[in-house]
């Protein structure tokens, strides 16, 4: 019969990184943040390095998890690739942060657990664990593309034409909703 620590010891440097994002987030959301500037991507770091260095302890190659998951040199590699840019990232983060006001807090979680999920695509050795590693890491990303999003601001416009809008989206909204009512099936030929 196995024990829990058996049971989680394959899989030790995802279990690793997941705390590590989930201590940098309740760290962001407790630390002022001006101390957070430089906690947090150390957080990281060493979080990163603990799950690097976990990697050995690994037991031998095999499968586990019902065969769900495997554990070869193949495993072990790409799991140090992906932590050590994970690391790169958080490195180079920290000023890139700061110019664009970007909470250092999710990004570095949100990086942690795309790694997580690059890493669990490495052990996968079916679909539906390949699927959820896939996840795991895309949906992250798409949280990254998100941070980067600026609502544009339209006072150059205004200078350049000197035009102001006149209504405002909830007038958009309202007109829209008006027309779709009034025509279900839109113009008519």
């Amino acid at each position: 019969m196995s024990t829990f620590v058996d049971t989680i010891v394959p899989i030790l440097p995802e279990v690793i990184v997941t705390i590590t994002a989930s201590v940098v987030l309740i760290a962001d959301g407790v630390l002022p943040r001006a101390q957070s500037r430089m906690a947090l991507p150390a957080m990281t770091v060493v979080g990163l390095a603990l799950a690097f260095l976990s990697g050995p302890l690994a037991p031998p190659s095999g499968q586990f998890f019902g065969g769900y998951v495997q554990i070869d040199t193949f495993t072990t590699f790409f799991r140090a690739v992906f932590i050590v840019l994970a690391a790169f990232a958080t490195l180079v983060a920290p000023s890139y942060l700061e110019r664009r006001g970007i909470s250092p807090g999710e990004y570095y979680a949100t990086i942690c657990f795309s790694t997580v999920g690059a890493m669990t695509i490495a052990l996968s050795t079916d679909l539906i664990t390949l699927f959820v590693g896939l996840e795991l890491m895309t949906i992250p990303i798409y949280v990254l593309a998100g941070m980067q999003r600026r609502v544009p601001d339209t006072r150059r416009l205004q200078e350049l034409t000197g035009w102001t809008p006149e209504r405002g989206l909830d007038d958009i909204l309202r007109d829209a909703w008006r027309f779709s009512s009034a025509h279900p099936d839109g113009y008519r030929e």
